[in-house]
């Protein structure tokens, strides 16, 4: 439940610098992101490797399989308001150690102007498990001009929790641990989580140097949201575990324009995101993008800066023993009010072979490297009085080969 990471989806072709050789047969990408976060309250590191392999036996025709893992250790915030008699902002932790393993697998077909994929993942942690497929399709018209695309997923989700044996929430007992989860127990059990998500996109190629895209999605969770182990004092005996609606609607638009200017051999970027869900959390987003060939055609350096902004969902309250907002309660500071700065830089280099393939094999090598650092601050989740505010670092480096 902790690992749980929300991936962006991939910008299409327009968006893109480079596009593949033709006649490639297969290819691999392997990436691996190190992300930490650094005190107080939570430190946190992750590694994420993945790796993706795609093979076609025909032009029209590909298969493709991937494994990721998210390998986590650190501390994260267990109880908000700790006990009754403390000071109302003080927290208290609990240490995580633990590795989420993805594969996936997935079919692709395209015909003349128009692709079909479709894929299978499957996720296992301690704590929970998932099972998802997903289907996306594209087509183009007007000459190339115009591309039009939707994708579909559904997760089926199952999440560890204690057997609650009081029906109040407010009496609720948090999970102490991931010990002895998806097996036969008498203090353990399963609750289910089902996830709808779909999402259009239109792409204009407006000139050859100049394109934009547009995108809408929505996603509808149901089931158990909570998570198992933060638990909140709402002013009983003790701490109660965190009780959210069990429904969450989530809407999303975008808008992203890309302008090649070609005498410089740089893209420049910008784009915008809007944001609401139904329990009330709005957000704006936006972000720009510098990328541009130096030195030699095969090495890129690429600049971003992104700027986020949300507010607090509608029962989040930094302190429940002061201001109660209802019948839900929860201590997770990404449900309130937030902001945060994202300034990266990335490096690329990828060669393609001009005579032949090298060693009778590859006609494509693509090695890169990125670093971002982000600022977080939680407007009304503080500790002693004073807004929270963190950093984190993340680092990718990434290889793809193209045979």
């Amino acid at each position: 439940m902790q690992l749980r990471l929300v991936r962006a989806a991939t910008l299409l072709a327009a968006f893109t610098m480079t596009t593949a050789p033709r006649g490639e047969v297969a290819s691999f990408h392997g990436r691996t992101t190190y992300y930490s976060e650094g005190t107080p309250y939570g430190k946190m590191t992750v590694i994420n490797p993945s790796t993706v392999l795609t093979v076609k036996p025909w032009e029209s025709f590909g298969i493709t399989g991937g494994y990721s893992a998210d390998i986590v250790s650190g501390a994260s915030i267990k109880t908000r308001n700790a006990a009754r008699g403390q000071n109302p902002d003080a927290v208290s932790s609990a240490s995580v150690k633990d590795t989420r393993h993805v594969v996936n697998g997935g079919l692709s077909f395209k015909r003349k102007l128009s692709t079909l994929q479709a894929g299978y993942n499957y996720s296992t942690e301690n704590d929970y498990r998932s099972h998802s497929v997903d289907v996306f399709g594209k087509t183009e018209l007007l000459q190339k001009t115009v591309e039009l695309s939707i994708a579909y997923s559904h997760n089926w989700d199952s999440v560890c929790d204690r057997v609650q044996i009081d029906p109040d929430p407010t009496r609720r007992l948090s999970l102490d641990n991931s010990v002895g989860c998806f097996k036969p127990s008498d203090k353990l059990t399963t609750r289910p989580i089902a996830i709808d998500a779909i999402q259009g996109g239109w792409t204009q190629l407006w000139s050859p140097t100049f394109a934009t895209q547009a995108t809408y999605s929505i996603q509808i969770m149901n089931g158990f949201l909570s998570n198992p182990y933060r638990e909140v004092n709402i002013g009983v005996s003790s701490p109660a575990q965190e009780y959210v609606p069990a429904v969450r609607v989530r809407q999303a638009a975008g808008l992203k324009a890309n302008w090649y200017i070609k005498p410089l051999k740089t893209a420049f970027r910008i784009g915008g995101r809007l944001y609401r869900d139904t329990w009330d959390v709005r957000a704006i987003s936006g972000e720009a993008e510098l990328e541009r060939y130096v030195f030699i055609d095969a090495l890129r350096l690429r600049a971003r800066g992104r700027y986020y902004a949300q507010g607090r969902a509608a029962f989040y309250s930094d302190d429940y023993l002061i201001e109660p907002r209802g019948v839900y309660f929860t201590g997770d500071r990404e449900l309130s009010s937030m902001r945060t700065i994202l300034a990266g830089v990335r490096i690329a280099y990828g060669p393609s072979a001009t005579h032949g393939r090298w060693l009778g094999l590859l006609s494509k090598v693509e090695a890169s490297l990125g670093l971002d650092y982000i600022w977080f601050r939680y407007d009304d989740f503080t500790i002693n009085g004073d807004p929270l505010k963190k950093t984190a670092l993340v680092g990718t480096f990434g290889l793809s080969l193209t045979f």
